[in-house]
């Protein structure tokens, strides 16, 4: 419960949304505005709903998919039912600890098809190569959305001149941390495009 009001708390705090009870109770819906672009962000209470059916609920409806907890030496269930994940191209953030060399995979196996074998055209992974910290989740999370954000009004506005890129989105990330060494997987060929 201290992890979800961590989030709860840099969400109405430090970027000064105003979040409303959801899904009987079990989310705060906060909606992020920029300009003329918007983007929902549910915050799952942890005590009203079981982690691993909650987080493939998540993977079948959200774009962006946030995870903060504990890696169990890659041995989590969260990613192993590929028939969870969407069709739509995704982020999945894993802030655990070295969640780089244990989930990324899951993804893109999940991801892959017959045209796109890696998997890297259906999603992106912002994972960790370090030990993280859970007090960490928020401040690495914030910089994430702030990017999303600004690079989503770019794209609407200025057909995508001056959207963040990837590694300035983790640099932003990693300033905010100590040690954990955030990167993204998948991007190297992955060009997103709006719809």
């Amino acid at each position: 419960m201290s992890r979800f009001d961590a989030h709860r708390e840099m969400l109405e705090n430090e970027l000064g949304l105003v979040g409303e009870k959801v899904d009987d109770g079990k989310a705060t819906r906060y909606t992020y505005v920029k300009g003329d672009v918007a983007i929902a962000i549910d915050l799952f209470d942890p005590t009203r709903a079981g982690l691993t059916p909650q987080f493939r609920s998540a993977l079948s409806n959200y774009q962006l998919v946030f995870f903060n907890g504990h890696s169990v030496y890659g041995t989590r269930d969260l990613l192993t039912d590929e028939s969870s994940f969407q069709s739509r191209y995704q982020i999945v953030m894993m802030h655990s600890c070295r969640s780089y060399p244990y989930y990324v995979n899951q993804i893109f196996r999940a991801k892959a098809t017959g045209a796109e074998p890696t998997g890297w055209a259906g999603a992106d992974v912002v994972a960790s190569g370090e030990s993280s910290y859970p007090t960490d989740s928020p401040r690495t999370l914030r910089p994430l959305l702030e990017s999303l954000v600004d690079g989503m009004a770019k794209a609407k506005n200025a057909n995508g001149a001056g959207a963040p890129s990837w590694n300035s989105v983790v640099k932003k990330m990693n300033d905010r941390t100590s040690g954990i060494m955030y990167g993204v997987a998948g991007v190297r060929t992955n060009a997103w495009k709006p719809r």
